[in-house]
């Protein structure tokens, strides 16, 4: 109790005042309650067709919706679904890693490295001038572009499964996706992420300054992960919304590839909104075939990022 009154007058000291509602000593009554209803509610291991969760202490928070059914057959495993391969980063453990070359993407946007590689060639080209204007420099070249897009399990403090990193190397342009197979592996996907980004000094992204950039940190923060990026960030919603929302009926990423982009309505696309469902089905069941979709998802989403970066206007003054 001593300690518990001098708690109190430390927080009334911090506080500039009396606390309005001091805490209260846990009553045993509550405190007996409080285990009855973690009994009552834990999961029957024992039962048929209950599996353990795994990594209990990085589940998320919210509890998923509900997932339309799969479709019927054998679970097919993310080797079969995915070509990537199973990487360790130091001590922060394994992740799986995804290269795409966009050169080898189907269609039109095989052409995006062509498109951007005559875009930088020209100085005065409205995307380079826009990057060097906020870089304060004139030499921001492609080998220094990283476009990003993540996708996460939820809003807050859930945890997010992929990193999605468009960037040029060896003169290949590329997209990296760092995925974590379960919710042990996030602190290793971000770590690798973040020793990837090292090399470049613009971040693009699309909403990233509200929303992936800090995501990232509190995410990297939750696990100590060092998250230095300290990069120039462009963020390609705010340009869109400024040159476009008189235009379209909105300015969402999707309507800015049909309308500005000239590509049709995407076909067989994951909507955004079951990602979280869909990724905790796949740590629950191993079933890639959703996960697949999702990968897809996101690298089309970095695709239309850099594309829509050579569609901009000049910029005012």
């Amino acid at each position: 109790m001593a300690e518990q009154r001098d708690l109190r007058a430390r927080l009334a000291e911090l506080n500039r005042g009396p606390l309005r509602q001091p805490p209260q000593p846990q009553d045993a009554e509550v405190a007996a309650l409080r285990k009855r209803l973690r009994e009552a509610h834990a999961p029957d291991e024992s039962s048929p067709g209950t599996e353990p969760l795994r990594f209990a202490r990085d589940l998320p928070r919210a509890t998923p919706r509900a997932l339309p059914a799969l479709p019927a057959g054998v679970p097919i495993p993310l080797e079969a679904a995915i070509v990537g391969e199973s990487l360790t980063q130091g001590e922060w453990g394994s992740y799986f890693s995804r290269l795409v070359r966009v050169e080898a993407v189907e269609g039109k946007r095989a052409t995006l490295p062509l498109l951007l590689q005559r875009a930088f060639a020209d100085i005065a080209h409205p995307c380079r001038a826009r990057l060097c204007r906020m870089g304060a420099a004139d030499d921001v070249g492609l080998e220094h572009l990283l476009f990003l897009d993540l996708e996460t399990t939820g809003l807050a403090h859930s945890p997010l499964f992929l990193i999605g990193a468009l960037a040029w190397e060896d003169g290949v342009m590329v997209v990296r996706q760092f995925l974590a197979r379960d919710y042990g592996e996030e602190a290793a996907a971000i770590a690798a992420f973040v020793e990837y980004a090292q090399a470049r000094r613009v971040l693009l992204t699309f909403n990233g300054k509200s929303f992936d950039a800090p995501y990232l940190r509190l995410r990297a923060i939750n696990h100590r992960v060092p998250c230095p990026l300290r990069h120039v960030h462009f963020d390609l919603l705010h340009a869109s919304r400024r040159t476009w929302r008189n235009v379209l009926p909105n300015c969402k990423l999707q309507t800015l590839e049909q309308h500005i982009c000239g590509h049709p309505p995407r076909q067989g696309d994951i909507p955004g909104h079951l990602i979280p469902d869909a990724y905790h089905a796949f740590v629950r069941t191993g079933d890639a075939r959703q996960l697949a979709q999702i990968l897809q998802h996101n690298l089309l989403d970095l695709l239309t990022l850099a594309e829509l970066l050579t569609h901009l206007p000049p910029l005012e003054g």
